[in-house]
């Protein structure tokens, strides 16, 4: 499957209605625990916090905006002056633990990356619906080589394919250059989770 997001406006100008490309992901069957219906918070996987001294953040060189231009420069210690790079992937799977590599969004690493996205409902023939619900993502840096990642979700009825009014939202970071977080964000009508992946990187 493929993931695809539109770039949009800053988190709190964004409507509440959207009518944006959907992300698709590759799908993992699992079981889910507890009251399946309360919303969670976000959680780390198992492997999410890399922590920093990370290498250089992948970068797409073909397609319709090859990022020929960036020059990612981690792990190599960041001077003062220089341009940060933020990067992010996601990806989604069914069920509440499980894996699957997150993708990079479109575009080239640049100091900000905001996004909205329109998640597809992973359920199969059984779910009439063709998204779950939305994702808004507004990662900046901070000057200092880190990262500030504000998120938002709001999940869809899986029979009436409306906004349920459940909306989660939070925020992470980045303490500085070449270091990365992944967190999951679980859509319990669903049954979906989405999994979040973005690092800090820089170049001259």
């Amino acid at each position: 499957m493929s993931s695809a997001a539109a770039e949009s406006e800053p988190l709190r100008r964004l409507p509440r209605s959207r009518a944006l490309t959907l992300l698709l992901a590759a799908a993992v069957q699992l079981g889910s625990c507890g009251d399946s219906r309360l919303p969670t918070p976000p959680t780390p996987p198992n492997d999410g916090n890399p922590g920093c001294g990370l290498g250089p953040v992948p970068i797409v060189t073909t397609g319709p905006e090859p990022c020929t231009t960036v020059a990612p420069a981690c792990p190599t210690p960041r001077p003062t002056g220089a341009r940060d790079l933020v990067w992010v992937g996601t990806c989604s799977f069914t069920g509440r633990d499980g894996g699957c590599q997150p993708i990079q969004l479109p575009g080239c690493p640049r100091d900000t990356k905001i996004v909205s996205l329109l998640l597809a409902n992973l359920g199969g023939a059984g779910r009439g619906c063709v998204a779950a619900g939305d994702l808004t993502l507004d990662a900046r840096a901070t000057g200092d080589g880190g990262v500030h990642l504000l998120w938002q979700t709001d999940e869809f009825d899986p029979v009436t394919c409306t906004p349920t009014g459940v909306q989660q939202k939070g925020d992470v970071s980045l303490a500085g250059p070449c270091c990365g977080r992944t967190f999951d964000v679980y859509l319990p009508r669903n049954d979906l989770t989405v999994r979040v992946d973005f690092r800090s990187d820089w170049q001259r």
